[in-house]
C-alpha cells in the first residue's frame, strides 16, 4: 500500500499526517517526510513543536518505529518537543514494548497540543 503524507503548519506546531502502511519498503520516504517536518518545526517560536499524526496508518513495522526513534533523538538535539497521534492499537503496542516511555502517544490532536504546549513552556 502507498504511504501518503501532508504537512500543516500551525501557529503553535507543525503537524505531519501519514496514511497507509509504514514498513521497510517505505521507510526511506517516511524518514524524508519526517525530517522535512522537523526542519519546518525548527522555525516555530518560542518552542518548536512537532506532532506526527499516525492515526490513519494501518500498519507500522519495526522499521517505522526505528524512524520515529531517530526523529525523536533529532528533535531533542534541536530543542523540539515531539508527540504522536496514534490509534489505540498502536498505543497498546507501544506500551507493550515500552516505546510509550520515549515517544509520547496521544489519541487526538487536541490532547497532544494541550499536553505538549505545557511541556514546551
Amino acid at each position: 500500500m502507498l504511504l501518503t503524507s501532508y504537512v500543516v503548519i500551525r501557529e503553535y506546531a507543525v503537524v505531519v499526517s501519514f496514511s497507509g502502511e509504514i514498513d521497510m519498503a517505505v521507510s526511506e520516504a517516511f524518514r524524508s517526510d519526517l525530517m522535512k517536518a522537523l526542519d519546518a518545526a525548527s522555525a516555530i517560536q518560542p518552542t518548536p513543536l512537532l506532532i506526527v499524526n499516525l492515526h490513519a496508518v494501518s500498519f507500522l513495522s519495526s522499521s517505522g518505529f526505528s524512524e520515529l526513534l531517530r526523529v525523536q533523538r533529532e528533535a531533542v538535539s534541536r530543542g523540539l518537543v515531539l508527540g504522536l497521534i496514534t490509534s489505540h492499537t498502536v498505543q497498546r503496542l507501544m506500551k507493550r514494548i515500552r516505546l510509550d516511555e520515549v515517544l509520547r502517544p496521544f489519541s487526538t490532536l487536541e490532547d497532544a497540543v494541550s499536553v505538549l504546549t505545557g511541556l514546551a513552556s
